[in-house]
């Protein structure tokens, strides 16, 4: 930046001083500069007037603008010199301004420097969209776009959205892409008057020049609504609870079962996608299956998805009952006044994912005293209670074993135990027999 001063008499009087001082500035190869200020300039002209002023701006690379160039206040007291000039190549160039005083034909000049550096290139992103019909699109990032400028900024860049149904609209260019993709993005808002496929077209421009154009699909669906009624399902624990859990009907007369979706909350904490099916008397019916661990009337929801984002969600119940157990007593005999260990009762539980540990048994031996029994797996299936007591005289009792699982339900067997007196001990010396 350099700055001189202009002063010499006219006519035996002393005449006007001008100052200028170059303002450095920066371009791109091949791209026009726009109107840029090359250098600012005071005078003591009272009252100055732009019009009589005239500058010369020596570019550098041999080329030189005069009739180009414009005087214009530049809000601090002074004047700016502004040009506008294409550099061919890459470089630093030193330019001369010259500015010509018509009032007393006096001149002052200055220097600066030009840095031209490669030009730019825009690379551009258009994404596919899929929105709805007849409803405001709101702000979407419809692309991304990098620029090989690392000086790149928000202010440089213009960005033209082509609808693809006869609109157009300016874009909206943000720092930052779409998640990892580009270094800008360009969003906009529109309504689509009808569902179909179009090709949005964006075009990115640059005030030194540089643009690009690309384009993208954009599926319109039709907006519709969906009318959805809950049905409930029954079912037993451990066992898949099977059925139509909603019905619903669809304001879109062109829909398939392929255009909706159904998630299932089944209230247990457990989510799963529903099967879309033809309704028998129309519509369509959302159908699942879950197996409850528990037993009991359980909360289930379930939400559906069409086309244009329609959506609707229902509720429901299921109602799980408890399997039920089946028992058999199992007879037994042996000593009074020893002490037994033997198997009471077999039984079977239709809930498949139950353990040994689910359950709890009692066993009333039927001489006034009872105790817990133990639980095993039989190999062949079902489950065997053992129970282990003694009786203290003979004779033939009836033996209640009550089975009560995790969940209350209840089995209650019978069977008989028979206690024998020991024979006696024959006199000594004699034999049996």
């Amino acid at each position: 930046m350099g700055s001189a001063t202009g002063m010499e008499t006219l006519e035996g009087r002393m005449l006007l001083t001008a100052v200028v001082t170059g303002i450095p500035f920066a371009g791109v190869e091949a791209g026009s500069t726009g109107a840029i200020s090359v250098a600012s300039f005071t005078t003591s002209q009272p009252s100055p007037d732009p019009a009589d002023y005239t500058a010369t701006i020596n570019w550098g690379d041999g080329a030189s603008s005069s009739g180009s160039v414009s005087i214009v206040p530049n809000g601090r007291g002074g004047f700016d010199v502004v040009g506008y000039h294409t550099y061919a190549a890459v470089g630093t160039y030193g330019v001369g301004i010259t500015v010509n005083s018509l009032y007393d034909a006096t001149t002052a000049s200055a220097a600066t420097t030009a840095t031209v550096s490669a030009a730019s290139t825009i690379s551009l992103d258009v994404w596919s969209m899929v929105t709805s019909g007849n409803v405001m699109t709101g702000q979407l990032s419809v692309a991304t776009f990098t620029d090989s400028d690392p000086g790149s900024a928000p202010g440089i860049y213009t960005a033209t959205i082509d609808w693809g149904d006869g609109t157009q609209s300016v874009g909206n260019v943000l720092a930052g892409g779409v998640g990892s993709v580009g270094d800008w993005r360009v969003q906009g808002a529109h309504l689509f008057a009808a569902a179909g496929h179009y090709t949005t077209w964006v075009t990115v421009s640059s005030i030194y020049g540089e643009w690009v154009t690309a384009g993208g699909d954009t599926t319109v669906q039709a907006f519709q609504s969906i009318a959805a009624v809950g049905t409930p399902v029954t079912g037993t624990q451990g066992t898949a609870a099977t059925g139509t859990l909603a019905t619903f009907t669809g304001s879109d007369p062109l829909a398939g079962a392929a255009d909706y979706a159904a998630t299932i909350d089944w209230g247990d904490g457990s989510t799963s996608s529903g099967t879309i099916v033809a309704g028998a008397l129309g519509g369509w019916e959302v159908r699942g299956a879950h197996a409850y661990a528990t037993p009991g009337s359980k909360a289930v929801s379930v939400t559906i998805t069409g086309g244009g984002g329609a959506i609707a969600s229902v509720n429901t119940t299921a109602t799980i009952a408890n399997p039920a157990m089946h028992g058999s007593g199992v007879n037994m005999s042996g000593l009074r006044a020893h002490t037994w260990t033997d198997r009471v009762a077999h039984f079977s539980d239709g809930n498949p994912v139950a353990s040994a540990g689910d359950y709890a048994v009692t066993i009333d031996w039927g001489d006034g005293q009872s105790s817990a029994g133990t639980v095993a797996a039989n190999s062949d299936g079902g489950w065997d209670v053992t129970g282990t007591h003694a009786y203290a005289v003979p004779g033939t009792f009836a033996v209640a074993t009550t089975i009560t699982d995790g969940d209350g339900g209840t089995v209650t067997t019978t069977s008989t135990a028979v206690p024998r007196s020991p024979r006696p001990a024959l006199p000594s010396g004699r034999q049996g027999g």
